[in-house]
């Protein structure tokens, strides 16, 4: 195959792949049967609004535009950290068609320079969506870096998750996790974390610690709920 018909074969998948694989996560989304557990925690702080920093492990992020903006009629801007890398791309269009607004960066690549950026749009009232160990991992491993965003913000960072009873779970790093169309699902707001503007860096730690045990901890719950995974 030449160069010239793959980078056309490019083009088309960036120009239109990305809709599409909207539309797909929307329609799944709307198919879910979906039970809410823990939601009043976060009920509680939007009516008190707080600034809030959403915390998922990487596997679970698919369904988490839908949950977010069509279950629970947002109205501030929400903001997802998006790789630099070239699938990066992919997915920044994807969430844009999704509804929410991306910010370019890296934990790893430039991280001081994507924390200033994620200071920035939730000093100018939104809220910001991270997968803490992501984008490239280790599994299930909070990274120090939403811990320090948390700190200069004031922000309250709300450990969530996402299980279903029928889905697919991918052998990738992050056992990517896809719900199948109508099963029955589970969303779980665990206990939200704050972290004072005076923390040292032991407080940091036990903090990051903490945020690590409460995801851990509600997403065994979601997958005990619908049993144990099944893999492909």
């Amino acid at each position: 195959m030449s160069n010239k018909l793959l980078r056309r074969l490019d083009w088309l998948l960036l120009r239109f792949g990305p809709y599409l694989g909207s539309r797909i996560i929307k329609a799944l989304g709307w198919s879910l049967r979906l039970e809410y557990r823990g939601v009043e925690k976060l009920k509680t702080l939007f009516k008190q609004d707080k600034k809030l920093i959403y915390a998922f492990w990487h596997g679970r992020l698919l369904m988490m535009p839908y949950v977010f903006l069509k279950q629970h009629h947002r109205t501030k801007p929400l903001a997802v950290l998006i790789s630099l890398h070239r699938d990066g791309e992919y997915i920044s269009r994807t969430a844009q068609h999704c509804d929410l607004q991306v910010i370019r960066g890296s934990s790893s690549r430039k991280g001081a320079q994507s924390i200033r950026k994620l200071l920035r749009f939730i000093q100018n009232g939104g809220e910001i969506a991270l997968t803490p160990d992501g984008p490239r991992g280790p599994r299930y491993q909070v990274q120090p870096g939403i811990i320090q965003l948390a700190k200069l913000s004031g922000a309250w960072v709300v450990p969530i998750t996402l299980g279903a009873v029928k889905k697919i779970c991918f052998s990738s790093w992050d056992k990517f996790l896809i719900p199948w169309p109508f099963s029955k699902a589970v969303f779980i707001c665990g206990e939200p974390l704050w972290i004072p503007p005076e923390a040292g860096a032991e407080d940091l730690e036990t903090k990051r610690r903490e945020l690590e045990q409460k995801l851990s901890r509600i997403t065994a719950e979601a997958d005990a709920y619908t049993k144990l995974p099944s893999n492909i």
